[in-house]
């Protein structure tokens, strides 16, 4: 059957000549119950008796009362329902709708252009990671490989040295015996020589040289023949017994390092100072310390393992090369170490703390009295250089500029007397001086009327020193062309000159070679070290 379009004043009928023009004809929604009732809104049409109007199985809307032609199931879509009417009717503005869902619509496809974008970058930038770790795991291997021809080529050359060197012992030796047979059977030969006894004889073969005596006229000599190869000269001495040694000396290739080391050999502060870094004083009061809470091992005292634990600070060894020479496994050298590093850090931690402004005053140096007297610190921040980090957020955080070098950094304040009353957390090289005294928890420890020095890196702690009523004083800055007065210049110099003490206090944190280089496996625990 035809079907006819149900808006009002629509004359549009399946099958009917409409101008030529192909017309679709549109069922109302049934699933969709909002899209219908938005459907039978927009038609506006009532019963005759005035009741609301229903649309039927017939009921169709054409074509022509779509923007596009046909409806759409998208809710900001203009055509989700039928916006154009016959003007006899009512007249709906569609420009508005349309516009806006074109917008809507760029506005979607621009969204999903850069999702994807972005998926794809990341894509790139994941098989980018992939490709260096790949890279970096076969120049490993490479390297791994070329030490072991190395290695092997060193041992090849060893045994070819050594096997040299004994051939040369017993090709000397020989020729030496056989000169000396030579040489006895000639002093036998002789009419007036005399012969010695089995002793004497022994000595002679044993000691390489022969005793003739001879009688001329009325006269009798007595002279010493050397051996064969003594009448070549001393360069054949001196090779032979230079062949000798290098073969003695040789230890055997399956032989382990054998170590005489021994802490219990180390007597007096230069010993101690130079393998341990601190003298033999405070060695024994640490060890008195912690020898409680340290427990001997069957290989190592709790003497050794201290001083494990200091050669590791003083001279930053490798546990493999520490494991050599305390006669232990690496790893085992390392559970030592933390082990220690734990006690001494407990026992540490208790004498960083802030001294009372009464006891400061009693023991500041004259020098502070006569310019800063009420000095309570100095601060100085200081970098840690450290083994470049795997992850790139890590290399971001822990560049610094200023080292151009991947750091760690530390604040630290001083008294006037020298003794360390703070020691902050260690941060990324990347972090400001400021950032740093205000996160440390640093200023949380002023009191009114304290007066710390800084150098030129800490403007902003001047502010936060004056709102805990302290103060803060720095060298003066020269802006632009304009000179530093003579009163400037002199309390800048007299600034700078106490400010020293705390750049040697740092000075001699980092004569432990383990705050030089720190390599990833220490930096869970660097903090402790510092404070240790």
């Amino acid at each position: 059957m035809g079907h006819f379009c149900v808006v009002v004043g629509c004359s549009s009928k399946a099958g009917r000549r409409n101008g030529g023009e192909k017309l679709g004809f549109f069922r109302f929604p049934k699933k969709n119950l909002h899209q219908r009732e938005q459907w039978i809104a927009s038609v506006k049409r009532i019963n005759p008796d005035r009741s609301k109007w229903a649309p039927g199985n017939h009921s169709r809307i054409c074509s022509r009362h779509f923007l596009q032609g046909m409806p759409s199931r998208d809710i900001s879509n203009p055509d989700y329902k039928p916006t154009i009417f016959p003007t006899n009717h009512f007249k709906a503005s569609t420009n508005g709708d349309k516009s806006r869902y074109d917008r809507v619509v760029a506005r979607q496809n621009r969204i999903d252009k850069e999702i994807n974008l972005r998926k794809v970058q990341d894509k790139r930038a994941q098989r980018y990671i992939y490709e260096i770790n790949v890279l970096a795991a076969n120049m490993t291997k490479l390297k791994v490989e070329e030490n072991s021809l190395l290695e092997k080529k060193r041992l090849l050359g060893w045994r070819k040295e050594r096997l040299k060197g004994a051939m040369a012992l017993e090709y000397a030796e020989k020729r030496r015996k056989l000169s000396m047979e030579k040489m006895i059977t000639r002093g036998q030969t002789k009419d007036n020589g005399c012969q010695t006894d089995s002793g004497l004889h022994d000595f002679i073969i044993g000691s390489g040289l022969t005793f003739s005596c001879t009688m001329e006229g009325n006269e009798a000599k007595c002279e010493v023949l050397s051996p064969g190869y003594f009448d070549q000269g001393l360069p054949a001495l001196f090779e032979v017994a230079t062949d000798e040694m290098y073969v003695k000396s040789k230890p055997e290739l399956d032989d382990h390092f054998d170590s005489n080391f021994s802490a219990d050999n180390l007597q007096g502060d230069k010993s101690f100072k130079a393998v341990c870094g601190v003298s033999e004083k405070i060695f024994k009061t640490v060890l008195l310390c912690v020898q409680e809470q340290i427990v001997p091992s069957r290989k190592l005292s709790v003497k050794k393992k201290l001083t494990l634990f200091f050669v590791k600070l003083k001279h930053n060894m490798s546990y493999f090369f520490l494991g050599k020479i305390f006669a232990i496994s690496d790893r085992y050298a390392s559970e030592i170490f933390s082990q220690v590093l734990k006690v001494v850090f407990h026992l540490s931690d208790k004498f960083v703390y802030w001294i009372p402004q009464a006891i400061i005053k009693k023991n500041m140096p004259n020098s502070f009295k006569l310019g800063f007297p009420k000095c309570s610190g100095i601060i100085d921040a200081s970098e840690v250089k450290i083994e470049a980090p795997s992850d790139i957020r890590g290399s971001v955080l822990s560049y610094s500029n200023y080292k151009a070098a991947y750091t760690l950094k530390f604040l630290i304040c001083i008294a006037p007397s020298g003794f360390i009353t703070f020691i902050s957390k260690c941060y990324g090289g990347r972090v400001t001086d400021c950032h740093l005294t205000a996160d440390s928890g640093f200023l949380e420890l002023l009191r009114p009327g304290d007066l710390i020095l800084a150098d030129k890196g800490f403007p902003q702690v001047i502010e936060e020193a004056e709102r805990r009523g302290a103060f803060c004083i720095m060298p003066p800055f020269c802006r632009g062309d304009f000179q530093l007065s003579e009163k400037q210049n002199r309390d800048g110099y007299q600034c700078s000159a106490l400010r020293i003490h705390v750049e040697r206090e740092i000075q001699r944190l980092k004569m432990f070679r383990i705050l030089q280089f720190c390599e990833q496996t220490l930096l869970p625990d660097i903090d402790k070290i510092l404070v240790s």
